[in-house]
């Protein structure tokens, strides 16, 4: 799931999800509070100009998916998206004008963000017109989500439901109507929230933390507040952590000779905090400068534990190991930050 964007004279919208195949191509996005999801399929295109269209598309994306781009969020892969993203869109900008909301500054419950006014566009094509037909209203979701009962999760963590959970205009520029909320509040607790991304990686983070919290170790990690769930109680829509006001000041923002003469401090800050986790036998897997900030104090944190690897900085044959995180941090502070800084 992609961030917010702004392309040309379309309004602001988040792409929730997509696909295409030799059949059918699909397209969901979050626009004004409203979610829309776009489908067509290949044979209402046949015979006119648009099937040119397609079949460029699947060409371009199937390739795309065949993992041509080393990353999946390369500046390449974005573009290419986004202008498939406005080929489907293009016939139902009027609709979508419509029906979209200005959320800017308004005060949205997580439950309101994740179960939006939802609508199915079904595209055809005549001649050289695309059109959509009578739009429907349906039930969806504006995030991933895991299926409650949580196995496998322990029961002493927290629960609580998503409509207790707002976002206030907290989150700057971003927007509530289609933008992930981010910084929240529950109650009086400024938190931030983290939306599921894979069933094993909400698991695997949730039961992290709440071990870190219980060996009581002095690291310096975002404390786990809570799960979200739905109001229904039947699905996790992510967890709550700890607000870092500095959680944007990651290693790949610092630059200059302050960073330079804390760089030794901040490895040995990082590499104290592994000492720690390995000992309770808790592997951070996800090494990377994105995930390790500074804060106010010029101290070192580290962030994400649900299990992803990134392999510039983490040996794939040691991934899951205390030796791929001692590896990877000896990546990012014995070579990639000396080459940043040369």
């Amino acid at each position: 799931m992609s961030e917010g964007i702004v392309i040309d004279e379309f309004p602001h919208y988040r792409i929730v999800d997509f696909y295409i195949n030799d059949a059918a191509a699909n397209l969901t996005i979050m626009c004004g509070g409203n979610l829309f999801k776009v489908d067509v399929q290949a044979i209402d295109l046949k015979d006119t100009e648009f099937e040119t269209g397609y079949q460029y598309w699947l060409e371009m994306l199937t390739t795309l998916s065949l993992c041509i781009y080393p990353k999946p969020n390369t500046v390449e892969r974005q573009a290419m998206v986004l202008e498939f993203s406005k080929w489907l869109l293009r016939p139902c900008l009027s609709f979508v004008e419509q029906e979209a909301q200005d959320m800017k500054n308004k005060s949205i419950s997580l439950e309101d963000y994740a179960f939006p006014t939802a609508w199915s566009l079904k595209l055809m094509a005549f001649n050289d017109c695309m059109f959509f037909l009578r739009p429907e209203k349906i039930f969806d979701c504006a995030l991933r989500t895991v299926s409650v009962p949580l196995t496998g999760i322990r029961t002493a963590v927290r629960r609580i439901r998503a409509t207790t959970v707002f976002s206030e205009g907290l989150d700057g520029d971003r927007d509530p109507g289609c933008d992930i909320p981010r910084h929240v509040k529950f109650g009086q607790f400024d938190l931030f929230f983290k939306p599921v991304k894979t069933p094993q990686g909400f698991k695997r983070e949730v039961t992290l933390l709440h071990d870190i919290q219980t060996f009581n170790l002095p690291v310096r990690v975002p404390k786990l507040h809570s799960i979200v769930l739905s109001e229904a109680g039947d699905k996790a829509l992510g967890i709550l952590l700890q607000w870092l006001p500095f959680g944007s000041n990651t290693l790949l923002s610092q630059k200059g000779e302050e960073a330079k003469r804390l760089h030794d401090k901040w490895e040995s800050q990082v590499g104290e905090i592994l000492e720690h986790l390995h000992q309770k036998s808790i592997i951070w897997g996800d090494v990377s400068p994105s995930n390790i900030v500074i804060d106010w104090n010029d101290d070192a944190w580290i962030l994400d534990f649900a299990g992803g690897v990134d392999e510039d900085f983490v040996d794939k044959q040691l991934a899951g190991t205390p030796g791929g995180d001692l590896g990877g941090i000896e990546k990012v502070f014995r070579s990639w930050l000396p080459d940043r800084f040369s």
